[in-house]
């Protein structure tokens, strides 16, 4: 892949450089848009149904045509995803690759909209390389004090306003550490998720995880696993917890639609000095859930399809 890849805008393949969209974009001027991410296992985008599904809920918030979108149309979108996910693959020379497919508003003027919905709205599909994998004994994360804000509407979407993900990546990365992930808590201190990722724990044979009330996104690998998590006979309970909670944890590990299932190996304080250290790999649960998410892999990237129950 080259630094200036070949992406997708406005119904054209261009370099990312050449890439154009209007001044007026609403997107732009008022962050009046929203994305979804993809990873491509053989090709294919994986799990498109359900990202599409949430990008569309979070346009009718934001009360954007969907019906007007190549990828949004309910009917259509699937479909098209995967073509361009192909072409994309094809012009940039890759096998696998992660997608940001965004949404944006389109152009309404430089002031506020003339109308009470947006029509026009701009499409951009943008590639990446897919990260490397995680050490073999998981990853150290580290509690930030940047909070966990509410989204514009609930439960939150993946919107083009990702100011307080960004504050906290930057806390991140200057303290100097070595942690992959850093965890965000509620502004009254209860565990929310990692800055672009969900978090689960397992205690005493049951699996935890922040409610959506915590301001945590309602993930889509996060929606797999609690899936899995029941077909599996596993307890699963989603709520409000504390920081000593995620202390007592036996096993603790990370989603998101990048890297999947991710293990954390230790939990640092803000000032890096190690809180606690966890033996995930160890795991029956973890173990369990990791082997039926890349099942799931297995079966969608052979054409298999995603079959949820009704």
């Amino acid at each position: 892949m080259s630094g200036d890849p070949f992406i997708y805008c406005r119904g054209e393949f261009v370099r990312q450089s050449q890439a154009v969209i209007p001044a007026a974009d609403h997107g732009y001027l008022f962050g009046m848009g929203l994305f979804e991410t993809f990873r491509t296992h053989n090709g294919i985008p994986f799990l498109p149904d359900r990202h599409l599904e949430r990008l569309r809920r979070g346009m009718a918030a934001f009360r954007i045509d969907a019906q007007r979108g190549r990828f949004t149309h309910p009917e259509r979108g699937v479909r098209a995803l995967r073509e361009v996910a192909g072409e994309l693959l094809k012009l940039n020379e890759m096998e696998e690759a992660v997608l940001r497919l965004t949404v944006s508003a389109g152009e309404a003027g430089a002031g506020l909209p003339p109308g009470l919905a947006y029509e026009r709205p701009n499409e951009l599909v943008f590639i990446r390389p897919v990260p490397p994998p995680p050490p073999p004994e998981g990853v150290a994360v580290r509690l930030l004090e940047t909070p966990r804000l509410p989204g514009e509407f609930f439960p939150r979407g993946k919107t083009a306003g990702y100011a307080n993900s960004l504050r906290a990546w930057f806390e991140l990365r200057e303290e100097g550490g070595a942690e992959g992930e850093g965890i965000l808590l509620t502004a009254e201190g209860r565990v929310s998720e990692g800055v672009f990722s969900n978090i689960f724990w397992v205690i005493g044979g049951r699996l935890f995880t922040p409610g959506l009330e915590t301001h945590a996104l309602p993930g889509v690998t996060r929606g797999l696993v609690l899936e899995l998590a029941r077909e599996a006979a596993i307890p699963v309970e989603e709520g409000s917890y504390s920081v000593e909670d995620l202390r007592r944890a036996e096993a603790v590990f990370l989603t998101n639609a990048a890297r999947g299932i991710v293990a954390v190996s230790r939990l640092n304080c803000g000032r890096g000095e190690l809180l606690s250290e966890f033996d995930t790999g160890s795991s029956r649960i973890f173990n369990l859930l990791e082997t039926e998410y890349r099942a799931r892999v297995r079966r969608e990237s052979s054409g298999g399809g995603d079959k949820r129950p009704s």
